[in-house]
């Protein structure tokens, strides 16, 4: 086959749809992520509810069974999780009429408590998705907290309450969705006195969680990323970066100024590393995938790490990731324990620029051991792969990527490596997927999109400076990629036609450069 000359006027505006389709499939990625299947979402648009809520919390009771056996505390907990599910199921074919009937009768926006009744029925609503909203703190003991008097010190606080409310509206839709306003505004104004008072504050940083997700899922990004900083802030504030597992024999040397005390039991002290974790993921995962660094440094004791590591992976090794963000672009730290992968790697300072390079250039792609069901993710997804160990790889590459993509405009040996690590997550894509029901957390989707874009901007390029046989290679890099992201999203309505018109372009560029 003759090769032709490059029409580079027709390769250029590819390239530019291309970065625009690129673009709009990186805003839709933080909406689906918390979105969960297709059955899932198709049901809730159907017909405003779920059929069966305990099928979503199966992963849940493994992993607080974990956390906090049964036995350990004098009853069942998992038979009032039953209990608890099976009433949640008779109640959802008529819970969302009956909730918005009697919403209707309740004036809002005096910020009065509402009608114990219809309390209960939006808590309930709500629970079932929790795992969507990362609303996992002990159910069973949130649940006994819910029938105290508002005057008892551990009654849930009107903040949380109204973020459950409005977790509710948003999770199951329909015409409750135009409640989501009004409970919005309460959330907020609750949020503001507990603020004023230190009163809860735990309480105070669950519901902050819960409106930094809805924000998120509302596309309203810089309000998400602006909560997800001010919640991190607050938490370092209150300890929360100290929290250690008693159960082995951490010492909870709290700081002298923190808000809070030292947790009373074991039930208290596994909700606030729960805690801690999940503003941690929430607080790093959102602005990475925004292309932001993050804007506070934070950090979890060995102790704390080893205990999401459990709660996260039953029976896998150790996982412990801290990231921190005082130099740009980023100042990133990973260290995966596993019989395979032995990762360590840091990425921003010039000091500490061979340590992450050395780490992706010796580790064989061949450790890749994708076995594991259970990820930290949406418990609807399931994947057969490990994800900490993709996690691992995809850290590594996705911070070299960064990191040499500073200077490769200045520098052709800084452009090759940003080439290499780019084409290092193509392999992890190559070698992950197979399994159509792979789910890949927030992290993973960002680093790739990161590398589309290299690849997108390369390929662009590649019209005056590369051969065809290059800009080739760019766009089958650019689909596996964008398979690999396909596999998580595409049943979602918002990614349903972006990575088929994105791929459509670059196999209609890459046909006509080898024409």
């Amino acid at each position: 086959m003759v090769q032709r000359p490059l029409r580079t006027e027709a390769l250029e505006a590819r390239a530019l749809e291309l970065e625009l389709l690129t673009h709009r499939l990186t805003l839709s990625s933080v909406h689906s992520f918390f979105l969960a299947s297709k059955k899932l979402q198709e049901r809730i648009e159907r017909l405003g509810r779920i059929s069966k809520p305990h099928q979503v919390f199966n992963l849940t009771n493994l992993i607080e069974r974990r956390i906090r056996p049964a036995s350990e505390h004098g009853y069942d907990s998992q038979q009032e999780r039953e209990n608890f599910s099976e009433n949640s199921s008779r109640g959802f074919p008529t819970a969302q009429g009956t909730i918005e009937r009697e919403l209707e009768l309740v004036r809002l926006e005096d910020f009065r408590d509402l009608p114990p009744a219809l309390s209960f029925k939006l808590i309930h609503s709500f629970l079932p998705f929790r795992s969507q909203w990362y609303f996992l703190l002990d159910v069973s003991h949130f649940l006994q907290c819910l029938t105290l008097p508002a005057s008892h010190s551990e009654s849930i606080h009107h903040c949380l309450l109204n973020a459950c409310y409005l977790g509710a509206c948003t999770s199951i839709g329909g015409a409750l969705g135009s409640f989501k306003p009004h409970f919005l505004q309460r959330t907020r104004h609750f949020l503001q006195q507990s603020l004023e008072f230190a009163d809860r504050p735990i309480h105070f940083l669950w519901a902050s969680v819960i409106l930094g997700v809805f924000f998120a899922r509302e596309r309203r990004m810089a309000e998400c990323l602006a909560s997800a900083g001010a919640t991190a802030r607050f938490a370092v504030a209150c300890g929360l970066n100290l929290t250690t597992n008693p159960t082995r024999g951490g010492d909870r040397s709290y700081h002298v100024g923190c808000l809070l005390p030292p947790p009373k039991d074991k039930i208290e002290a596994d909700d606030r590393t729960r805690l801690a974790h999940t503003i941690f993921v929430l607080g790093q995962a959102l602005p990475l995938l925004c292309g932001y660094a993050p804007a506070f440094t934070y950090d979890v004791d060995d102790d704390g790490w080893s205990l999401i590591s459990e709660w996260a992976y039953p029976g896998c090794p150790d996982v412990k990731i801290t990231m921190t963000a005082e130099e740009p672009p980023y100042l990133t730290f990973l260290e995966a324990h596993s019989p395979t992968v032995q990762a360590h790697g840091y990425c921003g300072s010039e000091e500490e620029y061979l340590a992450i390079e050395k780490q992706i250039h010796s580790k064989p792609t061949s450790s890749l051991l994708l076995f594991d069901e259970r990820g930290l993710q949406p418990l609807e997804a399931s994947s057969t792969f490990q994800p900490h160990v993709i996690l691992a790889h995809a850290t590594l590459y996705g911070s070299g990527l960064i990191l040499h993509s500073l200077r490769a405009n200045e520098d052709a040996e800084s452009k090759r490596k940003m080439l290499q690590c780019a084409q290092g997550l193509v392999e992890i894509c190559d070698n992950a997927r197979g399994n159509r029901r792979l789910h890949v957390g927030m992290v993973n989707a960002a680093h790739m999109m990161n590398a589309v874009r290299i690849f997108a901007r390369e390929l662009q390029r590649s019209a005056v400076r590369e051969t065809a046989e290059r800009s080739i290679d760019y766009c089958r890099s650019i689909e596996l990629l964008l398979d690999y992201l396909d596999d998580m999203v595409s049943s979602l309505p918002a990614w349903a036609n972006a990575p088929v018109a994105l791929k459509s372009t670059l196999l209609a560029a890459a046909a006509s450069l080898s024409t």
